[in-house]
């Protein structure tokens, strides 16, 4: 097809070594997505094996995301996350505004 662009990406490849940073067997995988606003694409630009994570590890893997997507140039203008309790302390330790979202749900 012309004007198609394809993309091989490392994430792929290794996905078949599912262990934790502590060396045990892995039954969660943490991806972070670099999502388009004005442009469709989807991509995911980091990965870690877990058994559980706090919200002060989660917070460390996306300040690295963000660290490394710096230079790139690349603006991120939003977070999504669901609404579990580590999530929202994640945002907080990464000094994330929550003031639209308390509001909406009185917190």
């Amino acid at each position: 097809m012309t004007g198609v662009q394809t993309c091989a990406l490392p994430i792929l490849s290794l996905l078949s070594s599912r262990y934790t940073d502590d060396g045990k067997k892995a039954h969660e995988a943490l991806v972070m997505m670099l999502v388009g606003v004005n442009v469709h694409f989807k991509i995911p630009i980091g990965y870690k094996y877990i058994n559980g994570i706090t919200s002060v590890q989660m917070a460390s893997f996306i300040h690295d995301g963000l660290v490394e997507l710096h230079p790139t140039g690349v603006k991120v203008i939003a977070f999504t996350s669901d609404g579990l309790a580590a999530n929202l302390d994640c945002m907080k330790i990464l000094g994330m505004g929550l003031t639209f979202f308390m509001y909406m749900y009185n917190i």
